[in-house]
């Protein structure tokens, strides 16, 4: 006869042990940090549109010049030049995604801010061409400052 067969053998459930609640470290991403997502999908969706952007730039230097040398040129200036956005956003979305559930170490929040400085200028100096490209320049400066703020919560947590 074994044990659960005795008739005084109480059966109790098993209480998972948890640490006391003092003792549990609070960080900004425990379940998911809603703030890296954002930045998440904004790198991304950014990046999307530099890349499809240098795709409508080449598409007009292949609608007027069929020579192969000239294309070539055309390429590499655009997705060249386009390279200058959606590489950095990039890297920004990779590092969001990765801090989604690990917080940013500080070496990459330097990264970020440094792969954001030169938006801050080109924001500052498409606002003074004026025109059309103030709206370019106020989406630029607002997904700058939002990313940068982004990036600068990590510090703080330390």
């Amino acid at each position: 006869m074994n044990e659960a067969d005795a008739p005084d053998a109480k059966l109790t459930a098993i209480e998972p042990i948890a640490p006391p609640e003092h003792l549990i470290e609070e960080t900004a991403n425990m379940r998911g940090d809603f703030y890296s997502k954002c930045v998440w999908v904004l790198s991304v969706l950014l990046a999307l549109v530099a890349f499809i952007g240098s795709a409508v730039f080449f598409a007009g230097y292949a609608e007027n010049d069929q020579n192969i040398t000239h294309l070539i040129s055309a390429f590499i200036l655009s997705f060249g030049a386009g390279s200058l956005a959606y590489v950095p956003l990039g890297i920004i979305a990779f590092y969001a995604r990765k801090s989604i559930r690990t917080p940013l170490p500080r070496a990459r929040v330097f990264i970020v801010l440094l792969l954001l400085m030169p938006w801050l200028f080109l924001s500052y100096y498409l606002f003074q061409l004026g025109g059309q490209l103030r709206k370019g320049a106020i989406v630029t400066i607002l997904s700058s400052l939002f990313i940068g703020a982004w990036a600068l919560r990590f510090l703080k947590a330390r």
